[in-house]
Formats: structure tokens, C-alpha cells, sequence
């Protein structure tokens, strides 16, 4: 079973992933000429949520 600080831990490197990874693709945007801010928010936005709903639903089939 999972305790409260694992899942803290879990959503917290979820969520640390996000951003590293938003950060990734604002790099790249700015090597293709794009706007970084729009690539990172989008990227950030679907990591973050694509992440946290496999999370959820990962702990909700757990016994």
C-alpha cells in the first residue's frame, strides 16, 4: 500500500518531470523559432495531466 509520503513524493517528481521537460521544449522552440513560452506551457500542461491522471489511476486499482 502506498502512505501518504509516497504519494507526495510520487506527485511531487510527476510534477518536477513537468516542468524539467516544459523547460526541454521551450529550448527547443527557441532552436526552431517558436514562441518557447507557448511550447513550455503546452508541454507543462499535458505532462502534468497526462501524469497525474496515470498516477491516479494507477493507485485506484491498487488493493
Amino acid at each position: 500500500m502506498n502512505s501518504r509520503n509516497e504519494r507526495a513524493r510520487t506527485i511531487a517528481i510527476v510534477l518536477m518531470l513537468a516542468v524539467i521537460l516544459a523547460f526541454l521544449a521551450g529550448l527547443l522552440a527557441n532552436v526552431f523559432h517558436r514562441d518557447p513560452v507557448e511550447w513550455g506551457a503546452w508541454t507543462f500542461t499535458t505532462v502534468s495531466t497526462l501524469g497525474l491522471g496515470i498516477t491516479f489511476a494507477l493507485w485506484s486499482n491498487m488493493p
